[in-house]
């Protein structure tokens, strides 16, 4: 992570999104000890790709939903974490910037060809 970013406060609570249905109510216990334990591999691929605190509430975001799906879902506790959650941040990285160079696209199609006045 660049050294003039800031991230959130550490005692910041993140909880997943309500609205995302793969997530049933808040974490227990169990789940946010782990989230606890495992943070600095979020920070590892954040200051891996380059990226900045812009991005880091839809990554936390993700990573609580890797964190979920991980001690819930029996099947995926034959990989490490640090794999599922790769998996995981690379996708949400991926829905950001296909959203940034979207937001990009439409902003340069409704400039008028000839530039401001």
């Amino acid at each position: 992570m660049p050294a003039n970013s800031k991230m959130p406060a550490g005692d910041r609570v993140l909880q997943p999104d309500p609205a995302d249905t793969s997530v049933s109510g808040p974490m227990t216990d169990e789940q946010r000890e782990f989230a606890d334990k495992n943070h600095g591999l979020l920070l590892t691929f954040m200051e891996r790709q380059g990226l900045d605190a812009d991005c880091y509430d839809r990554l936390a975001l993700r990573y609580l939903h890797a964190v979920v799906r991980y001690l819930t879902d029996g099947a995926l506790r034959q990989y490490a974490f640090s794999t599922v959650l790769w998996y995981h941040l690379r996708s949400e990285l991926s829905n950001i910037r296909s959203q940034d160079r979207l937001q990009q696209a439409e902003a340069e199609y409704d400039r008028p060809p000839w530039g401001p006045d």
